[in-house]
């Protein structure tokens, strides 16, 4: 892999766009029912209802609570996947662990996307209603099938399409 995601195939805008989603997908939808599941720290207990994407991130060391409510869900059945090649705690506790080259995890998301447009997997009133930009993004994930994802990241094209059906 090369030394930046540009080096390495990735659009540096889509990194942008899918390293804006922070820590856990889909958080900033708080108390809201959407197509990822029920995500966020309103659900439950103020932990994880349905599942969690946790990408590049140490729970257990970097948030300790919020490593509690992980754990607390996926003892009640959330699902976990994870994006990170480095094996952590969190990675040992996820259903699916994804491992990309360093630098290339924009594009497992980016085709996590392209998939749950393609599939219809999304909240279209919900993006209707709030999302500004969504054709551009679209138009923007495009590209990114998991298939081309694999290439540029090492991880195989039936696992990036599993998270996204997991998600």
């Amino acid at each position: 892999p090369g030394a930046s995601a540009a080096e390495d195939g990735v659009d540096p805008d889509a990194v942008r766009i899918v390293g804006s989603l922070g820590p856990l997908g889909c958080q900033w939808r708080v108390r809201r029912r959407h197509p990822c599941g029920d995500i966020g720290p309103a659900a439950g207990d103020g932990g994880v209802q349905r599942g969690a994407l946790v990408v590049g991130r140490n729970p257990s060391a970097a948030d300790p609570s919020q490593w509690l409510k992980l754990r607390k869900a996926k003892a009640r059945g959330a699902k976990i996947v994870v994006i990170d090649p480095a094996r952590t705690q969190i990675a040992s506790l996820a259903d699916l662990w994804l491992r990309p080259r360093p630098g290339t995890d924009a594009a497992i998301g980016l085709a996590m996307a392209n998939v749950l447009i393609a599939e219809n997997r999304y909240d279209r009133e919900f993006v209707e209603r709030w999302c500004h930009g969504f054709d551009a993004f679209k138009t923007r994930v495009a590209p990114y099938t998991p298939a081309h994802a694999a290439e540029l990241t090492g991880v195989a094209a039936d696992d990036i399409l599993r998270a996204a059906h997991m998600y």
